[in-house]
């Protein structure tokens, strides 16, 4: 894992936002993913006094793309957290969890739509939560 200072963080959320909305589909949500996940780690870093990933404590540091686990650390409200943990592929049977969506994006795997769009919104509460919290 490659060590990032929390001004690193908090200009990955910015610039993967702002990216993100001048995109659509996959790479929208791919963008938005990696914005939440760098808000996430930005606003657990700044209320626990740290100044980068390598200050984390095991096995927080062991957390990466698992965003679930982050909302545990941060706390955020209940209304914030509702989402699927797990979503399906349009053609495969099985779900995956949520911290693997992000593969599915990046890769062009398509997405059941329901699962996709509950997503999507998920991960839109957030990045207002982490505007909120910054």
């Amino acid at each position: 894992m490659i060590s990032a200072q929390t001004n690193d963080l908090s200009r990955a959320f910015n610039i993967h936002k702002i990216s993100s909305a001048s995109l659509s589909g996959p790479s929208n949500f791919l963008l938005l993913f990696y914005a939440v996940e760098s808000g996430l780690k930005y606003v657990y870093l700044r209320k626990n006094g740290l100044k980068s990933t390598d200050d984390l404590d095991d096995p927080i540091k062991e957390y990466g793309h698992d965003i679930t686990l982050w909302l545990s650390e941060l706390k955020i409200p209940a209304h914030r957290m509702f989402y699927k943990k797990n979503f399906r592929l349009r053609k495969k049977i099985g779900s995956n969890h949520v911290r693997d969506i992000h593969q599915a994006w990046r890769y062009g795997i398509l997405i059941h739509e329901e699962d996709e769009r509950d997503i999507i919104s998920f991960l839109h509460n957030l990045e207002q939560w982490i505007e909120e919290n910054k």
